[in-house]
């Protein structure tokens, strides 16, 4: 399970109930996770920031879970920023933002990622290519 650990990926729907379907995966879920799971959407992008037991745990923007590899759909490329990044957009470099959100894009097989300046979020969707790095000195 080492082979895991920093490793990026999204899971398989883990739990979802209404009138016509229900998705049950809370057998691979940490027992003291699935409550949260039943009442929370977890259908994101997570890192595994270790292993307990037979369990990775797995990290997002807002959650940490622990599962069962098997429950994993797929995995991903590192992302070149993560959340709390200090970047600047290419085009105004003078402006400085943090990275408040980012996704994979299947389809066009790359991140994009939502950013906030002076504590607001931005409405559009950036890509890698768009974005710098801050140094921090």
């Amino acid at each position: 399970m080492e082979n895991f650990l920093n490793k990026w990926f999204y899971f398989e729907t883990l739990y979802f109930k209404s009138d016509f379907q229900e998705v049950n995966n809370l057998d691979f879920v940490h027992p003291d996770d699935r409550e949260f799971v039943k009442n929370n959407l977890t259908n994101t992008i997570y890192r595994c920031i270790g292993i307990e037991d037979e369990y990775l745990i797995a990290k997002s923007r807002k959650y940490t879970l622990r599962v069962k590899p098997k429950v994993i759909k797929g995995h991903l490329p590192t992302p070149r920023f993560i959340w709390g990044d200090m970047v600047y957009e290419k085009a105004k470099p003078d402006v400085p933002a943090v990275i408040n959100d980012f996704f994979w894009h299947h389809k066009d097989q790359r991140y994009y990622y939502h950013i906030t300046v002076n504590g607001k979020k931005k409405s559009k969707r950036y890509s890698e290519n768009e974005l710098m790095p801050r140094c921090s000195h």
